[in-house]
């Protein structure tokens, strides 16, 4: 039923969008009014479904305990993740959740030669206080099984661009379902949760974000966007959430030389959300940014979270 709705939206929206044509210009105007609504009920779903959660594994780090969890998706089963509580401080903690880039997966958050220093990460947010969650997307990690085991790449590989946006679409929602699952845990301030993305994930953050009011803090990391300007990824273009970030604090961080998104566009995507409580930091990098990222990042949250 959801993969008929995006695909009904997409139909649509190919009729009704306002996105400019693609040109050099990078135009990334958004869509508005009745198209935007139908994009953001594609994130959608059903709360009455139980969560159905379980702890599976506990592991006991110099910094955290750290739990492998699981629960029920909105489509193909069982979704993976790790919660990690942080040994400082008193509960109830604040919560980041880490959402990884394309053909990453969650473990990648402890691992400090991952491509956007995941270890480094956690190991700068557990100190101060901050439980973390991270999961695998769909077709990524573990859950690579729904993919018959085949890297994400091949989706773009192969041209299957409406099974591309479907898993982006899926992974949003039931990052939204995370946040239901913190909710349960008395351990976590379910009112303070903020939201740490790089690469695909960073592109994510704008999507759950704009969907997911209970979001109160973003970062954003080399935020990629397929396609610039393309009507076909409508449902999963960060410009097109960007009216839904509203006045929660927002910080972007890219690379000048980035490959993935030009340095031109990132700028005009940022000019969408700007607001006093928001911030644009760019490194002289490519798509793997400094390690002075991750200060920046920690700092955001110390003072908006």
């Amino acid at each position: 039923m959801r993969l008929f709705h995006c695909i009904l939206v997409f139909v649509l929206l190919l009729f009704c969008s306002t996105v400019a044509a693609a040109d050099n210009n990078f135009a990334l105007v958004p869509v508005g009014g009745e198209a935007y609504e139908m994009i953001v009920q594609s994130y959608s779903y059903d709360k009455e479904i139980p969560l159905n959660a379980k702890v599976v594994e506990t592991t006991n780090m110099d910094n955290c305990k750290r739990e492998k969890i699981v629960f029920d998706g909105v489509r193909d089963g069982r979704v993976p993740g790790y919660l990690a509580i942080p040994k400082t401080g008193k509960p109830p903690y604040p919560c980041i959740i880490l959402l990884h880039g394309h053909t990453g997966n969650k473990d990648e958050w402890w691992q400090d030669d991952s491509f956007y220093g995941g270890g480094l990460v956690t190991k700068a947010f557990l100190p101060e206080g901050y439980a973390v969650l991270a999961l695998d997307a769909q077709y990524h990690g573990e859950r690579k099984a729904n993919n018959e085991f085949e890297s994400p790449n091949m989706l773009h590989k192969r041209g299957w661009y409406a099974r591309s946006i479907e898993m982006i679409i899926q992974s949003v929602t039931e990052y939204r379902r995370a946040v239901d699952y913190l909710e349960t845990r008395p351990e976590i301030d379910s009112s303070r949760i903020g939201v740490h993305g790089y690469s695909m994930g960073g592109m994510m953050a704008y999507l759950l974000t704009a969907v997911e009011p209970r979001v109160k803090v973003t970062v954003s990391c080399v935020t990629w966007n397929w396609n610039i300007d393309n009507p076909k990824y409508n449902l999963i273009a960060p410009q097109n959430f960007a009216q839904g970030v509203g006045n929660r604090p927002f910080l972007m961080m890219m690379g000048r030389k980035d490959p993935i998104l030009p340095f031109e566009a990132a700028e005009r995507l940022y000019k969408l959300i700007e607001k006093p409580n928001t911030r644009f930091l760019s490194y002289d990098s490519g798509h793997r940014l400094p390690d002075e990222y991750i200060t920046e990042s920690l700092l955001w949250f110390k003072s908006h979270l």
